[in-house]
């Protein structure tokens, strides 16, 4: 076995799942109506609003340190084996260059991030809803980058990872 942490893979698997479901979910809890004539000022079911953004954050943090010791202790294993899950701008003053995003550097800008914007979608109703992509920003060596991650991407590679790294104990 080798040196280092060793978490549990299926409480990072339910994790990831958690963190999808986020994403999915709400645009279907945006997208729930009450009945006329209702008894509110409104929907009660907008409180779970205030919920998603901390959420995401704690499960994404979570998630993403997580995978970065795995991916430590295993080498480098999503580097050589997972597919890219978005686009890097190492430097915003030179924005014509940019790069893949791989697991490994999502989850170190995910942890180093200094802003977080969330895409979201308006409703007619004037409710909105997570659109599964993130964009992050930062400063490393006194350059600003910026990465757009596509959520989905990311958890699908790095459930492909992990189950392959379960299946081999």
């Amino acid at each position: 076995m080798k040196n280092g942490h060793h978490p549990n893979i299926s409480n990072v698997l339910l994790d990831i799942y958690r963190l999808l479901t986020i994403f999915m979910a709400s645009k279907g809890i945006a997208e729930l109506e009450m009945p006329l004539p209702h008894l509110y000022a409104e929907d009660p079911l907008q409180r779970f609003d205030e919920f998603e953004s901390d959420e995401m954050t704690r499960v994404l943090l979570t998630v993403a340190s997580t995978i970065r010791v795995i991916d430590d202790r295993e080498s480098k294993i999503f580097d050589f084996l997972a597919l890219n899950c978005g686009w890097l701008t190492p430097n915003t003053g030179d924005a014509m260059r940019v790069s893949d995003l791989t697991v490994r550097e999502a989850c170190n800008k995910i942890m180093h991030a200094s802003e977080i914007k969330f895409e979201r979608t308006s409703l007619p109703s004037g409710r909105c809803f997570l659109q599964p992509r993130i964009h992050l920003f930062g400063d490393y060596r006194k350059q600003t980058w910026q990465a757009n991650l596509d959520v989905v991407l990311f958890c699908r590679e790095c459930t492909s990872i992990l189950k392959l790294l379960s299946s081999r104990t």
